[in-house]
């Protein structure tokens, strides 16, 4: 049966594969898996494997399968577009602000240390203005807008 398929045109298999063939699917998913490849080596994404690109690709060729009317374009075109749009959304999703792992951005560090890692012996803090100007200079490049009057 595999050997009749391969005969067969792409307009062929989406309306077998519409009826539930699913060796239909397999041979339009083994004819398009070159191209999906291809578009996804295009892509790089920090965080996100090349081979989750491939079935975002996979995806967008079964979205291609479905909708396909033949009227517009051949298919080859259309399912180009359609995986190539549905990469596209997936790249969009991985580089925004919302989606970005946990693991990526680095953990807060406090300026001092945890209040119950501190020595026991309690430090002696002045408040002459010289420990006041030595303060505000340290802190200069954390709170740009710190007035320079005291």
């Amino acid at each position: 049966m595999t050997r009749a398929l391969k005969n067969l045109t792409d307009e062929a298999l989406i309306l077998s594969a519409r009826k539930g063939d699913d060796a239909a699917v397999t041979e339009l998913v083994t004819r398009y898996l070159p191209m999906i490849r291809r578009r996804s080596a295009r892509y790089f994404l920090p965080g996100v494997e090349a081979e989750d690109l491939v079935q975002e690709g996979l995806i967008g060729l079964l979205k291609a399968i479905r909708l396909y009317d033949g009227s517009q374009s051949a298919f080859p075109t259309f399912a180009y577009l359609c995986v190539g749009s549905t990469m596209a959304a997936a790249a969009k999703t991985a580089l925004s602000q919302k989606s970005r792992p946990l693991a990526i951005i680095p953990p807060w560090r406090p300026w001092r240390s945890a209040p119950w890692s501190r020595p026991s012996a309690p430090r002696r803090r002045s408040s002459s203005p010289s420990s006041w100007r030595s303060w505000r200079e340290r802190s200069r490049p954390v709170f740009p807008g710190l007035s320079s009057k005291p």
